[in-house]
């Protein structure tokens, strides 16, 4: 890309292939590192992921209300998480891996979580 020339052209006019296929890639890479997750419970996160984002457009109250109630309820399981794996001395590499993040990301999201 010609960076020179790039603001007189609008965005769409670029080929922008080679960076999407490089993205596509890696978050492939990553994702195949995460820890799976039970198959029906990704379809469920999915369902309730595709039905509180329709909400947010027509019914943005609605929208809130659920994702309110999905907050309220991971909080205490991801509290609970933080310390049991900080319990069984699992390394921050190990929790990196699992949720996709480097290790000092895990050490700071796992002391949020707490």
């Amino acid at each position: 890309m010609d960076w020179d020339e790039a603001h007189e052209e609008p965005p769409y006019a670029y080929d922008t292939s080679g960076p999407e296929r490089d993205w596509k890639q890696h978050t492939e890479e990553v994702r195949s590192a995460l820890v799976p997750l039970p198959a029906d419970l990704v379809a469920l996160l999915d369902q309730v992921n595709e039905q509180v984002a329709r909400l947010s457009d027509g019914e943005p109250l609605l929208a809130l209300r659920a994702g309110n109630i999905l907050l309220n309820g991971t909080q205490l399981s991801l509290q609970n998480a933080a310390w049991t794996v900080e319990r069984d001395g699992t390394s921050m590499s190990a929790v990196g891996a699992a949720i996709g993040c480097t290790s000092d990301q895990a050490a700071r999201r796992l002391r949020s979580y707490r």
